[in-house]
């Protein structure tokens, strides 16, 4: 389905939210970070190291302050991030691991990521989101 015709889809049916499954690896010397950032403007950030780049747009409909979102830890562990609580994205809200010592483990999370309608409570969609971050 082609992006303009998901929009119209999305919107009749009232969903103004959108969310797809991602992975963001982070790997090499020195210390490794991988993040995952809502952003307030309706973007979906990834971050490795220092670096953000848009993956995908999450706000289909409003202002993203009339929205939640929550994020579950399905395994590993976060080096930032609230996790276990719906979350106003009237601000923008980031998960990130962070690998910083070469011993052959790396930092990693798997996350389920919703995001509902404020007002409504109802969810507008959900993703898996997966961080690794590997220092060699």
């Amino acid at each position: 389905m082609s992006g303009c015709l998901s929009l119209m889809v999305a919107n009749t049916q009232g969903i103004g939210a959108q969310l797809t499954d991602q992975s963001v690896n982070s790997s090499g010397a020195l210390s490794r970070t991988a993040g995952y950032r809502l952003n307030t403007s309706g973007i979906v950030e990834s971050l490795v190291q220092a670096a953000y780049t848009t993956l995908e747009t999450w706000l289909l409909l409003g202002a993203s302050s009339a929205y939640e979102c929550r994020a579950t830890l399905n395994s590993g562990a976060l080096s930032s991030g609230t996790t276990g609580s719906w979350l106003a994205l009237s601000s923008s809200r980031e998960w990130t691991c962070v690998d910083s010592i070469v011993d052959g483990s790396p930092a990693q999370a798997n996350l389920t990521m919703e995001i509902r309608n404020a007002s409504t409570l109802v969810v507008q969609d959900s993703a898996t989101i997966t961080l690794y971050a590997e220092r060699s």
